[in-house]
């Protein structure tokens, strides 16, 4: 008995291909089980075969394939019986033509159009379109819900189903050939769509597709160890760090590694938030290492250190003859020379609205052009990148594309900074000291002093004032010694981080602090930038407090969006946490959820006043 899974993106399709392979190939020989991304999927999944009914769901599942020894992805076709209704509409007729997205509105418009079918002039609409044709016949497979309801007339051609060359394909890959044979599966491919071929000819064409596979496989891995990951490695494209390097006695931050990890398993684009100095690089080499693209080059930009006009020419390539000085043969960009591994993108709000198109082109299709170039370069790369800026609040103030947002942001990290976790210091400190070979201890004093300060920096600033420390020869070091050793004091923590940089948890305000003008001017300077948001989120806890409504995150979560409002639980939690260090919330375990305070009550309503 071979065991076959179908994994699709909806149920309703999972179940529909499964049954027809169960009845073409025989239920007395093949199990068949069927999955959607749409429901909760197992963490591992055996089998002989996986079909997947798109490209698009192979990202979803990391390792999850790990065990199967086949993945096919479905080729779709319609049956002939399906097309006798667009034989009979007179010729010179328009329709659209709607399906789940541009790229299968118009595959099946190709598939209508080589079973013959030309009198018919059909425009391809799918959910999203900008401008929906004025057309009042529809045709759809099967997706008769999406049609516009200013349609009069949907002709419904019902569910496409799998091609004759998917089921070829999975009997030979199980060893089951002989079952195509069977009457049922010659009545099947004569009733499809471009069915201009026998069973033998078509398992000669999926032999001969597989030795032909076999064959490009080996030849691009050899051609990838010498042009591609050869030169990556000499140039020093390579991850050094590991989630080891990581070091923590932080439970949030021990949290972040285990989550960070198990990202590391899936092929999806991973946003990094944090400040300056918090380690965003150190995470994004520690994923690559623990991905299935370890292997592969790790390459590193910062897009705000290379001016704007050379950025894309570094990132994309440049062909000989695209600008004066332009190195003979052309030069391959950090695209080609990341195929196969992973891109990481640093500072990455800070790239130009144009350049970010570019970008989007290469997440969507896969292909990038060198500058100056004529020619489309096929490439595979993971795109890891970092911000010290909400690329959401980028994108409200039009400074970031949106839908570049969404194809980037589909999974993200937020990495504290070092002041939200202090008990890393003295290991972070010593682990520093060993690196320098630095020997010298310090006072109980400046212990304390260390404790205190609020280290704008982060990390990096406390690797840099170690290596200060190591230059003055004192073996034991004081207060004073390490006070002169840092770039501000700790009577300054309130006002940490005041330029603006990142998106960490603000420092909080003196504990004897009330609604008086200082404290609303210093709320509205620290958080400016979300002052609408804040605004929002305390205007609904002033109401639930009002009317004896207690929410958790995912209430408040659904409130928010119900007024306009688009946080995910993590970014709601985030943002409480904010607004519970200057003491305008707290937030409770239990039913109770978050209520807002006296203090809240009174900033919220001089918010309302300005």
């Amino acid at each position: 008995m071979k065991h076959i899974v179908v994994i699709a993106y909806n149920m309703r399709t999972a179940v529909s291909y499964g049954r027809q392979i169960s009845s073409l190939l025989g239920e007395d020989v093949v199990q068949v089980d069927v999955y959607a991304l749409e429901r909760e999927l197992p963490a591992s999944i055996t089998a002989d075969a996986v079909l997947l009914s798109a490209h698009f769901i192979y990202s979803f599942l990391g390792t999850r394939l790990r065990d199967c020894r086949h993945v096919l992805i479905a080729d779709i076709t319609l049956p002939l019986k399906a097309l006798d209704a667009l034989r009979a509409l007179p010729a010179g007729s328009r329709a659209m033509l709607v399906n789940t997205t541009m790229e299968m509105a118009i595959e099946t418009i190709n598939q209508i159009r080589n079973a013959g079918i030309y009198q018919v002039e059909l425009v391809p609409v799918y959910p999203g379109m900008e401008e929906i044709p004025p057309l009042p016949l529809a045709v759809t497979p099967g997706e008769r819900e999406l049609v516009p309801p200013s349609v009069t007339e949907v002709l419904d051609l019902q569910d496409r189903v799998l091609s004759a060359r998917t089921i070829a394909g999975l009997a030979v890959r199980l060893d089951l050939t002989q079952r195509l044979q069977r009457r049922e599966v010659e009545e099947y491919f004569q009733g499809l769509v471009r069915t201009d071929w026998g069973v033998d000819g078509l398992l000669s064409q999926v032999y001969e597709q597989e030795r032909r596979l076999d064959l490009l496989r080996q030849n691009l891995e050899e051609l990838e160890q010498s042009q591609i990951r050869r030169p990556a490695a000499q140039r020093g494209h390579v991850a050094r760090h590991s989630f080891d390097d990581i070091l923590t006695r932080n439970p949030r931050m021990q949290q972040l590694k285990e989550t960070a990890r198990r990202m590391a398993a899936s092929n999806s684009s991973i946003v990094i938030y944090g400040r300056s100095g918090t380690g965003k690089e150190l995470f994004a080499q520690s994923i690559h290492n623990a991905s299935p693209r370890r292997e592969a080059p790790f390459i590193a930009i910062n897009c705000a250190s290379i001016p704007e006009n050379l950025l894309e020419s570094e990132l994309f390539g440049y062909s000989e003859g695209a600008f004066t000085g332009a190195k003979k043969g052309g030069k391959r960009g950090y695209f080609e020379l990341a195929h196969r591994g992973t891109l990481f993108l640093d500072e990455i709000g800070e790239m130009d609205l144009g350049l970010q198109a570019r970008i989007l082109r290469v997440l969507q299709e896969k292909e990038i052009t060198r500058v100056g170039g004529d020619s489309v370069i096929r490439v595979d790369v993971r795109i890891l990148s970092a911000s010290n800026k909400r690329l959401l609040d980028l994108v409200r103030q039009n400074r970031f594309r949106e839908d570049l947002y969404y194809r980037l942001n589909v999974l993200s990290l937020e990495i504290p900074p070092l002041r939200d976790r202090r008990e890393d210091v003295p290991l972070l400190l010593r682990h520093f000291q060993e690196q320098l070979g630095a020997v010298f201890s310090l006072t109980p004093a400046a212990w304390e002093f260390l404790g205190q300060y609020p280290w704008p920096g982060n990390v990096r600033e406390l690797g840099n004032f170690v290596e200060r420390l190591s230059y003055l020869g004192k073996p034991v070091l004081d207060r004073e010694d390490v006070a002169s050793q840092l770039d501000g004091q700790p009577e300054a923590e309130s006002g940490a981080g005041r330029s603006g940089e990142g998106e960490g948890v603000s420092a909080p305000l003196p504990e004897e602090a009330t609604a008086s003008a200082p404290l609303l001017e210093h709320f509205l300077l620290q958080e400016r930038e979300r002052r609408e948001l804040y605004a929002a989120i305390l205007s609904l806890l002033h109401y639930n407090r009002e009317s004896g409504v207690h929410q958790g995150r995912g209430g408040l979560s659904r409130s928010l969006r119900e007024k306009g409002v688009m946080l995910s639980e993590q970014q709601v939690r985030t943002h409480l946490r904010v607004l519970s260090r200057y003491g305008l919330v707290t937030v409770q375990a239990g039913r109770r959820g978050t209520e807002i305070t006296e203090l809240g009550q009174q900033v919220w309503k001089k918010m309302v006043e300005k």
